[in-house]
């Protein structure tokens, strides 16, 4: 599983930091989430793939589709207070 980088590791502390501004962890608690949640969606990835690419055959959805499309879902979910 990929190890994020001291780079994005402080940019997803911003991110969150800006999102819920009343901080109460430590930037090795965001950072130990953040990895935690790189690490569970690397290996749900293939799962992933494979039900996107049940739901749409014969098509095979192009790679950018489906990175946009779970993009948009997160945010759609998400973003929306879903």
């Amino acid at each position: 599983m990929a190890t994020l980088t001291a780079t994005q590791r402080a940019h997803l502390r911003r991110l969150l930091a800006a999102d819920v501004p009343n901080v109460t962890w430590t930037k090795a608690q965001a950072d130990a989430m953040h990895q935690a949640i790189e690490d569970a969606f690397e290996a749900f990835r293939p799962t992933l793939n494979a039900a996107i690419n049940a739901a749409t055959a014969p098509f095979t959805m192009p790679v950018p589709a489906k990175q946009a499309g779970a993009k948009n879902w997160l945010l759609e979910k998400y973003e929306a207070g879903g």
